[in-house]
C-alpha cells in the first residue's frame, strides 16, 4: 500500500496511524495537539450512562476558559457561541446522545453544542471533540464493546474529527486492556 500524505494534526494522526492505517501514513502537521482521559465514574444501563452525562456537563462548565485558550478562541466570542462552533460530543449509541442532549438543553451555554454518533459528524469536525464512551464499571468485557468489535472505521472517525482537543470519558482499565480498539486511546493519554 502506498503512503499516504494527509494534513492532520500530529497526535490524532498517531492514533488513527496505528490504529487504521498500518502506520502508513506520512504525518505532515507536527502541531500541539492534547488527548485528555476522564475516567469514567459511572455505570453502562442500557445504552447510556447518566453519571457520565453529568460528568461531561460538569468539565465542559468548569473548563470552558481553559479550553478557550487551548483553540486560541476569540476572546470576543461568547461561550454559546464558542461551545456551538468550537466542540462536539460523539457516542456510539443514539440513546446516549439524546440524554445528553435533554441535560444541556437548560443551560444556554452548552445547548447548541452538535451532539451525536459518529454518523452525525461524518465528513465535519471540531476543535474539540468529547467521546462520551458510555462503558463504565460495570462494562464486561471490552472486547464486545460496540467500537471494539470489527474493524477500528468507527473508532478512528471519532478520533478523526478532531482538530485540537480529544477529550475522552470512560474506564481506562477496561478500555485499555491488550486486543481492543480502544486500547489507542488509551496510549495516546501521557
Amino acid at each position: 500500500m502506498a503512503k499516504r500524505a494527509l494534513w492532520v494534526w500530529q497526535a490524532i494522526a498517531d492514533i488513527a496511524n496505528k490504529m487504521t492505517y498500518n502506520e502508513e501514513m506520512i504525518i505532515k502537521t507536527p502541531h500541539e495537539w492534547s488527548v485528555i482521559w476522564v475516567e469514567n465514574v459511572g455505570e453502562k444501563r442500557g445504552t447510556s450512562n447518566k453519571e457520565e452525562i453529568k460528568q461531561i456537563r460538569d468539565y465542559l462548565l468548569r473548563e470552558l476558559n481553559e479550553l478557550r485558550k487551548r483553540v486560541g478562541a476569540s476572546p470576543d466570542i461568547d461561550n454559546a457561541d464558542f461551545c456551538e462552533k468550537h466542540i462536539g460530543i460523539i457516542t456510539p449509541f443514539a440513546e446516549q446522545g439524546r440524554k445528553i442532549k435533554d441535560e444541556f438543553e437548560s443551560d444556554k451555554r452548552l445547548s447548541h453544542i452538535k451532539i451525536g454518533t459518529v454518523h452525525t459528524f461524518q465528513g465535519s469536525e471540531r476543535d474539540i471533540i468529547v467521546f462520551s464512551t458510555v462503558y463504565g464499571k460495570n462494562a464486561g468485557d471490552p472486547k464486545n464493546f460496540f467500537f471494539n468489535r470489527g474493524e477500528t472505521d468507527l473508532l478512528n472517525v471519532a478520533v478523526t474529527r478532531t482538530k485540537k482537543v480529544l477529550i475522552i470519558l470512560g474506564n481506562k482499565n477496561l478500555l485499555g486492556q491488550n486486543g481492543c480498539h480502544s486500547k489507542y486511546l488509551c496510549d495516546a493519554v501521557k
